[in-house]
């Protein structure tokens, strides 16, 4: 192979070379195999040469089980129907046996000899049974019968000769199948051990090629590329690179070379970094925030050395000037302290003050709440009696419409009593003319003259009680027009207190609500002044933490200046020279300042306590407060 080549296409080259041996050997046995195989071509004509031959022995095709049901006829004739249709069974069988020969893959020599010989015979034999031997059979004939079974007999020769001479045909033709057989099997053998033999060959020259081209190389890259690692940077150097992938990863690793060349450069000038930047950052940790890096770093850690020695000038800046506001934080917080106890006695006086006017103002509302009370019932009262009252004037106006009424009943009843004194009347006319009729009668109207008297005498009587009932009546309606007159002064005089309830009622309504205004605006006041004396308590818990404050405000700066007396700036302004220990024991926590806790429903109060202090470090008045 030419020394261009990649191993790529050489390795895909030489696969194709064994993939289309391979394929050749397969397809070469494949098709031996196929023609032997069971169920190949050979298999399946000799097969179908065997399944004739097992056919044309007993029935179906060869016919001797009809010729012995014929003869059995030609012996009983009397069981004629019986061997007849067993006979008619046989043919079909024989029919379609010989149909389905003709249209199988059959020797073209074997079916040849079926339809032009066999088959012509087959059919004289059966036509001869229809036509000859069961007519005869039927008929009792026993010449007949036995002339028909003679002839039958020879139809039968004639097909048994030509029977026995296919079967000779199909053994003699299985035998050349055989051989057949034999022949391809070895030389499918032969072609077998050929072509396995050239796949061998061209594995092992694959192997040879592909370790001369590919793995010894590749063994020695590996071996280069360990001792690299291993920090051999010298390891397999070389300039003549092969042009397939093993030149590939020889290039590759010069390059690696070369970076790890520039990475141990790298590696050495980080190292040097790292060195001066933690003498710095020591210096630092022991307070010396005058310390400078002088010597220059790589060009690229150059701008990390400045930037280090900036931002130490700045923190050394930094900590004088926090060094000058610690000290004025104290200051600030001793006036703020002092400002804080003044503002705490002003307020202790303010919530004492308060708290009296709000025991006050509760008194007042308690007092107005209970009159408010008093007067809503007072108003209830006068609701219900002009209630009451009104109920009253409607019984009144019934009463007057029960007087009226009273009063037609009285002009009905003199009107009944009129047309009753004029019955009377009548009745004494009547009874004066019967005792006129009875005295001109006679003896005979003696008895009549008494009852007219009795009836004139009831007339009379009941004339006289009319004019009683009637005058009673008058003097009735005169005392119910009386009544009537009294009961509508009644209800006028109970019309004008109702209406003088109603205004008094008004009026306590106004009264009432009034008072309850009044009630409600001095609760809202109490509430105020209540609301005042709460925020009096939280501004006096926030004078006590303010207080306390300062005093942590006073004692955190003077930690802060004995921590920044740490440091060495050049001319700070804190104390220096202190001790470490001096600085551990000032940076002790400041014990616990107890709070003052505001009343119970008290709103939440901000704590000032820590840096939040420091916003009151400019002096204030106080005393305006």
């Amino acid at each position: 192979m030419r020394a261009g080549k990649t191993i790529r296409e050489t390795a895909r080259r030489l696969g194709g070379v064994v993939i289309v041996s391979f394929v050749v050997a397969v397809g070469l046995v494949t098709l031996a195999l196929q023609t032997v195989r069971v169920g190949g071509q050979m298999d399946r004509e000799n097969q179908l040469n065997a399944d004739f031959v097992a056919d044309i022995m007993p029935p179906a095709l060869f016919l001797v089980e009809p010729m012995l049901h014929a003869t059995w006829m030609v012996a009983d004739p009397e069981q004629t129907e019986q061997h007849a249709a067993e006979l008619d069974r046989l043919e079909k069988t024989y029919r379609e046996r010989l149909k389905y020969w003709q249209g199988t893959e059959l020797d073209p020599e074997f079916r040849r000899e079926v339809v032009e010989k066999l088959q012509p015979l087959g059919d004289k034999f059966w036509q001869h049974v229809h036509a000859e031997l069961i007519p005869a059979a039927r008929s009792r004939d026993a010449e007949r019968i036995n002339v028909a079974h003679d002839g039958l007999e020879g139809f039968y020769a004639d097909y048994k000769a030509q029977i026995d001479h296919l079967v000779s045909v199909s053994q003699a033709r299985n035998a050349e199948l055989h051989d057949n057989s034999l022949t391809v099997s070895n030389l499918a053998l032969v072609a077998l051990g050929g072509l396995c033999a050239v796949l061998v060959a061209l594995l092992l020259w694959t192997m040879r090629t592909l370790n001369r081209r590919a793995l010894v190389p590749l063994a020695e890259t590996a071996s280069t590329m360990s001792r690299m690692a291993a920090g051999d940077l010298e390891a397999g150097r070389t300039t003549d690179h092969r042009p397939d992938e093993i030149g590939e990863m020889t290039r590759a690793i010069e390059v690696f070379r070369q970076v790890s060349r520039q990475q141990v450069d790298s590696a050495e000038a980080q190292r040097l970094v790292v060195s001066a930047l933690t003498e710095g950052l020591d210096k630092l940790a022991a307070g010396k925030v005058n310390f400078r890096i002088e010597t220059r770093f790589a060009s690229e850690y150059e701008a990390l050395r400045v930037s280090f020695n900036e931002t130490v000038a700045t923190l050394g800046t930094l900590i004088r000037d926090v060094a000058e506001s610690a000290h004025n934080v104290s200051l600030g917080a001793s006036e703020i302290l002092s400002a804080s106890d003044d503002l705490a006695n002003r307020n202790e006086r303010q919530a004492g003050s308060v708290e009296e006017t709000a025991a006050a103002m509760r008194q007042v509302a308690t007092s107005v709440s209970a009159s408010a009370q008093n007067t809503v019932q007072m108003r209830d009262t006068i609701a219900e009696a002009n209630t009451e009252i009104e109920a009253g004037n409607g019984g009144v106006s019934r009463m007057v419409a029960a007087m009226t009424e009273i009063e037609a009943s009285s002009r009905e009843i003199n009107e009944i009593i009129s047309v009753i004194e004029g019955i009377a009347f009548q009745t004494n006319l009547l009874a004066l003319n019967a005792g006129v009729e009875a005295a001109r009668a006679g003896e005979a109207g003696k008895g009549f003259a008494v009852v007219a008297n009795e009836v004139r005498a009831l007339a009379q009587r009941s004339s006289d009680a009319a004019r009683e009932i009637n005058q009673l009546i008058k003097t009735s309606s005169i005392r119910v027009g009386e009544g009537v007159s009294l009961v509508n002064a009644t209800g006028d005089m109970l019309g004008v207190v109702a209406r003088r309830i109603g205004s008094i009622n008004d009026n306590a309504a106004h009264i009432s609500e009034s008072a309850e205004a009044q009630a409600r605006n001095l609760e809202q006041v109490s509430s105020a002044v209540s609301d005042m004396d709460r925020v009096t308590q939280q501004n006096a818990a926030m004078v006590e933490q303010t207080t306390a404050a300062a005093r942590s405000l006073a004692e955190e700066a003077k930690r802060l200046a004995l921590l920044v007396s740490q440091f060495d700036a050049g001319g700070n302004a804190g104390a220096t020279g202190a001790s470490r220990a001096e600085v551990r024991t000032a940076a002790q926590p400041v014990a616990a300042i107890p709070i003052v806790r505001a009343p119970a429903g008290a709103m939440p109060v901000p704590a000032t306590i820590g840096a939040t202090a420091l916003a009151m470090a400019e002096p204030a008045d106080w005393s305006e407060f």
